[in-house]
């Protein structure tokens, strides 16, 4: 990320030092400050930026606020720089215990579209115009990326207040969903509160969905343990299945009856699938 004011440019790795953040189930936020003299006069503004998975289809998005802190009005320009790496389209059977492989490069098409054989890129900012600050006064600006098939016929471009609502939305609605049948805990005890709402947070982010798993919401074993998005029969049955049972409700029965397909002589866990050929193996080291 590139931020311009008055004549100078700065790379946000450099010239945004790190202000703290927060780690939340359906985002990641992270603050940053910038303070400096430029041309003998202080240019100090803070900024704040959401990373946001999408609800619904595949993509991210990024709200960054920005608050000007000078004591006189500052013009700024925020340019994006895009990265776009490897994507690649695969299959459900292809996650398990460790992640599939990246896909090829992608070449660009056109102005903010790449693409390689599997998938097309398409970035998307709300405005391209520069921010006009006084002091104290705030403003923000949303960059989204979008993940398609390469012959996925075009579609407008999207609104992106639209798209962050929608995903802020659909994980409010699972939360209400996931805690409606979790007990409520009070203590006098210092911090064991707290501690039971991190414990069933943990819960939570274990709870994968998309329209194309067996099981929705999928519990993951990547939330638990750092391991891939399979479901140990021991991570569930052993750990959790207290919780696991108030938490999934009607999803425990299509997954109790995947792992009781399992072949436990050699096989451990159930893919996002759940089917008899794409429950996952035990590496060898273990």
């Amino acid at each position: 990320m590139l931020f311009r004011s008055d004549g100078a440019t700065y790379a946000g790795t450099t010239g945004l030092p790190f202000a703290g953040g927060v780690w939340r189930p359906d985002r990641i936020v992270r603050r940053g400050t910038f303070h400096r003299m430029i041309g003998g006069r202080l240019i100090s503004f803070a900024i704040e930026a959401h990373l946001v998975p999408l609800a619904g289809r595949a993509g991210f998005l990024v709200a960054l606020t920005v608050r000007n802190r000078s004591e006189r009005r500052i013009r700024l320009e925020i340019r994006p720089r895009f990265q776009p790496g490897c994507p690649d389209a695969v299959s459900l059977t292809s996650y398990h215990w460790d992640w599939p492989p990246p896909g090829n490069p992608v070449a660009p098409v056109g102005a903010d579209e790449w693409r390689n054989e599997r998938v097309r890129l398409r970035f998307f900012a709300d405005t391209d115009g520069a921010l006009e600050l006084g002091h104290g006064a705030e403003a923000m600006r949303r960059f989204a990326v979008l993940l398609e098939q390469p012959g996925e016929a075009t579609s407008a471009p999207p609104d992106l207040t639209a798209l962050e609502r929608e995903a802020e939305q659909d994980w409010q609605r699972r939360l209400d969903d996931a805690t409606a049948r979790l007990p409520v805990f009070a203590s006098d005890i210092p911090d064991l509160e707290a501690y039971w709402r991190g414990a069933l947070t943990s819960g939570l982010v274990c709870l994968w969905d998309h329209p194309g798993f067996a099981v929705r919401p999928f519990p993951a074993t990547l939330g638990i343990e750092g391991a891939g998005l399979v479901c140990y029969l021991w991570d569930l049955g052993g750990y959790v299945p207290h919780v696991a049972s108030m938490l999934l409700r009607d999803t425990m029965r299509p997954l109790l009856e995947a792992l009781l397909a399992l072949d436990l002589s050699d096989r451990k866990s159930t893919r996002l699938n759940s089917s008899h050929s794409s429950v996952s193996r035990m590496p060898s080291s273990a």
